[in-house]
């Protein structure tokens, strides 16, 4: 089934690994060091990209949450909303499903790959997650489950490549569950990435 936001932890977890393999990549830097296409007024850093303080919209103009636009790199999706203005200043806390996005693309830079097959790399696969993938790399899974319309008829569903990291995972519950369960005892984090990944930001909450 869609995680739906709940991809967002899953996408804080992949950052906890990408900025252990990525040395050259820290929660404090600019995102437009790592993202040179985003314009000047884009001055938030990694961090506020993944912590819902980076002042992008929710959804910016052109995007709801059932998108049928195809999109094969979160850098695509990226170049369609980065020139509308933020809608707060950067710090102060405005959930953002598409903040997730502008991080998905700054590890599209450093992987060379697209965002979906980085989180299948990193996390799916050496884990045995696999049911735990990005919608579009779920098509072929038996287990998949069937969406509906309140009346009653089958759904052939939205298309979610639009919001990778931040709206677009699907698992088994099995899955999820052995998912948290390696956040905890060691497997997929070490304590000091948890302790870091759950202390509240400074400054303000949410």
């Amino acid at each position: 089934s869609r995680t739906a936001s709940v991809s967002k932890a899953i996408a804080g977890v992949l950052a906890m690994r990408m900025f252990s393999k990525h040395p050259s990549l820290d929660p404090d830097d600019p995102a437009r060091d790592h993202l040179a296409i985003l314009p000047a007024h884009h001055t938030y850093t990694v961090g506020q990209a993944l912590t819902n303080r980076s002042c992008i919209d929710h959804y910016p103009d052109g995007f709801t949450a059932t998108n049928q636009t195809h999109y094969d790199t979160a850098l695509d999706v990226v170049e369609d909303f980065m020139d509308q203005p933020l809608v707060c200043a950067p710090g102060a806390y405005k959930y953002s499903t598409h903040a997730y996005t502008v991080f998905a693309a700054v590890l599209e830079q450093l992987e060379g790959k697209s965002a979906d097959r980085i989180a299948l790399d990193e996390l799916s696969t050496p884990f045995g997650l696999k049911t735990l993938r990005t919608e579009n790399l779920a098509g072929d899974l038996a287990d998949v489950a069937t969406q509906y319309r309140t009346s009653d008829d089958e759904h052939s569903g939205d298309d979610t490549s639009n919001k990778w990291l931040g709206g677009g995972f699907v698992s088994s519950a099995r899955d999820l569950t052995r998912f948290g369960a390696g956040i905890v005892d060691g497997t997929i984090l070490t304590e000091d990435q948890r302790e870091f990944m759950w202390t509240p930001p400074a400054g303000g909450s949410g």
